[in-house]
């Protein structure tokens, strides 16, 4: 889950939540990509979107390590993260601002 302010316009989820492929990855004209060091920005599955938090699978093949994780409102890229993704579940994710300071 990516926690934060201002991530969505409203709350969805997905219904019934997918316990497989494919899940949605768009809701509310909220869609999210994650670039890593083996590949470029591929689309991840979205279970829930809501103003506080997006809850979000990772696209197959994800590599562990620095990855940038987009997210983009309406077509338009709305935010950019930094992650650190450690494993099959576990990650940790700052803020990166235009300037390149982060958070």
């Amino acid at each position: 889950m990516l926690a934060g302010t201002s991530l969505a316009s409203g709350t969805r989820s997905a219904t019934p939540v997918p316990q497989s492929a494919p899940v949605p990855t768009s809701m509310l004209g909220e869609c999210m990509t994650v670039a890593d060091g083996a590949l470029p920005g591929r689309e991840a599955g979205l279970y829930s979107v809501f103003q506080t938090g997006i809850r979000f699978l990772l696209p197959e093949s994800t590599v562990t390590g620095l990855a940038v994780v987009t997210l983009h409102r309406d077509g338009a890229k709305s935010q950019e993260l930094a992650v650190r993704f450690s494993g099959v579940a576990a990650a940790s994710a700052f803020r990166v601002s235009r300037e390149g300071s982060h958070t």
